[in-house]
């Protein structure tokens, strides 16, 4: 993370000969990346295209419905037979800095496993490889599509596929 100061020259001197802002001062590389994202910002379409942050809050409903059909298209007849799955509605939390309480409309993949706790499905999935973060409520497992990429999908898949494998065999 990076951050700007602005202010009155008077105010910014005292900053300056706090013996904090050596310890805290960003380091080249990371003023890079801060610039190379500000840059972005000058242009609005190519911000929400290049910006994943902003592409994830842009989606619309009906976009992450389709890319939650996929998921479970991805998804062999096995898996599918023995484990619950469903399309929800659902809230994604923005979070964080300006946005902390925003919520925005979302569709997740709900799994309500069978053969094991939701607990320990959650937990098989981040410690999969790669980690897959999910939230629980209400006993069911969700995986917002506002944080799936499309080119994440069948890596997701096999994730999910391999967590209920290895949590039946043990």
């Amino acid at each position: 993370q990076a951050g700007i100061i602005l202010g009155k020259k008077d105010i910014l001197d005292s900053i300056k000969i706090n013996p904090l802002t050596r310890a805290l001062r960003i380091d080249k590389l990371t003023l890079a990346a801060l610039e190379s994202t500000l840059l972005l910002y000058l242009d609005e379409e190519v911000a929400i295209k290049e910006i994943p942050t902003l592409k994830m809050l842009g989606m619309d409903v009906k976009r992450l419905r389709r890319r939650g059909r996929r998921l479970l298209q991805k998804l062999p007849e096995n898996v599918k037979k023995g484990t619950p799955f469903a399309l929800k509605e659902d809230v994604s939390q923005v979070g964080g800095g300006a946005l902390p309480l925003q919520e925005l409309p979302t569709i997740v993949v709900a799994i309500t496993p069978s053969d094991i706790s939701v607990n320990n499905l959650e937990k098989n999935l981040r410690k999969g490889d790669p980690p897959i973060l999910a939230r629980i409520s209400k006993d069911e497992l969700l995986l917002d599509m506002r944080t799936v990429f499309d080119e994440e999908i069948p890596l997701l898949a096999a994730g999910i596929q391999k967590a209920l494998t290895w949590t039946t065999k043990n």
